[in-house]
């Protein structure tokens, strides 16, 4: 979702700039109508986005659009491109206002054992007796969400996408 604003504050890209998508030739119109598209016929009141934008300003401000039936409040767990974030309709009357709280998974005092095992480590993954650093690029959102009934549930968004091996070159590297 990146690819679809520029700016700050941010605002979307003229709406034929091309963008990467599913078809031959996309462009910032066609995915928007696309995600909206697929957010409507779906009728959801909640939806966790992974590979979104890395602002909550960029997230909010495509919820905000005429194309995407209702009304939504949004998170965004900041790390780095790509972030994971989190759209909660506000309009249905199924949650409280406001309808989340958002935990930060960087800070140990709001999240200390999600902090300490998303923290870089240290494991030695090629055999050669010598730990390499790790660490996950994307942060996982955290958030409390608040039902209209005074019950709440939380939910836990990552990031678990494997860069795979495709091909004979990828599996050599590995």
């Amino acid at each position: 979702m990146n690819s679809l604003f520029e700016g700050d504050p941010p605002h979307f890209k003229t709406g034929d700039t091309k963008v990467r998508g599913p078809r031959k030739n996309n462009t910032v119109s066609d995915r928007i109508a696309d995600v909206s598209g697929v957010i409507n016929e779906m009728d959801l009141q909640a939806l966790v986005v992974v590979e979104g934008p890395n602002r909550v300003e960029e997230l909010q401000l495509f919820f905000n659009r005429d194309e995407i039936n209702g009304d939504w409040k949004c998170a965004v767990q900041q790390s780095g491109a790509q972030s994971v974030g989190l759209a909660v309709r506000t309009d249905t009357g199924a949650f409280q206002d406001p309808p989340f709280s958002q935990f930060d998974s960087s800070l140990a005092d709001q999240a200390p054992l999600l902090k300490e095992i998303t923290d870089p480590f240290l494991v030695d993954t090629d055999r050669d007796d010598l730990d390499e650093l790790h660490k996950f690029e994307r942060r996982p959102l955290y958030t409390e969400v608040h039902l209209a009934n005074g019950k709440s549930f939380r939910i836990l968004g990552v990031h678990l996408k494997s860069k795979g091996v495709f091909n004979a070159l990828e599996r050599a590297a590995w």
